[in-house]
């Protein structure tokens, strides 16, 4: 085809290229075009995706809408059943609730996977008639917890790494965070990792 004058037919072509608005036929024939060395439309096409740029740049700044973090987070996450997620709903009530003591050693083999890759959980005690589990959670780094309601009281103490609530809160070890019943957790992350003592209740509900 080679070097030739540009006319408004191809301007457009040249405009919605650039977009990448154009569609498979005049991509297919821009790309054999330009791999000619036309260069007055190599020219055309640097000028319109440099005014492109220009032009976002010139935008000003927006916040975001409320959420947004929690939404792209639910997005990102793989789809599990709540049951999958919250494996401690299944923990049976192993030890009377009136023994006079529990010793449990410590044991990393003994957390359990959740059905988000990279968060696991240990039992430590399941109290069925106060609704209270004592647990520890680890998270590996990136990883992310979704949304709830809390079915009782919740106490999170943080005994190492960090862990993110919601887009404005970062606990560090020797943090504690306690959440009264019914009350409503954003979605929970970890930049670097981190692991939790909980004490949780069975009725939690998953909000995402």
């Amino acid at each position: 085809m080679g070097t030739h004058e540009i006319d408004d037919a191809w301007r457009d072509k040249i405009a919605q290229y650039a977009l990448g608005t154009s569609g498979p036929e005049i991509a297919h024939e821009l790309d054999a075009h330009l791999a000619e060395s036309c260069v007055v439309c190599a020219e055309e096409l640097r000028a319109v995706r440099a005014s492109l740029a220009a032009l976002a740049l010139s935008a000003r700044p927006v916040a975001p809408p409320p959420n947004v973090f929690e939404k792209l987070m639910a997005y990102a996450r793989p789809k599990a059943s709540a049951d999958g997620v919250q494996t401690w709903k299944k923990w049976p009530a192993d030890f009377a609730a009136n023994d006079d003591s529990v010793l449990l050693r410590g044991d990393p083999s003994a957390f359990q996977p959740t059905a988000i890759p990279g968060i696991e959980a240990r039992r430590l005690f399941v109290d069925t008639t106060r609704d209270v589990i004592t647990m520890l959670v680890r998270m590996a780094s990136g990883t992310s917890y979704p949304p709830h309601r809390h079915g009782n009281v919740e106490e999170c103490y943080v005994l190492s790494g960090d862990l993110t609530v919601g887009e404005g809160v970062t606990m560090h070890s020797g943090d504690y965070q306690r959440m009264e019943k019914d009350s409503e957790h954003p979605t929970q992350w970890t930049k670097d990792g981190c692991t939790l003592l909980l004490l949780s209740s069975r009725h939690d509900v998953l909000l995402a």
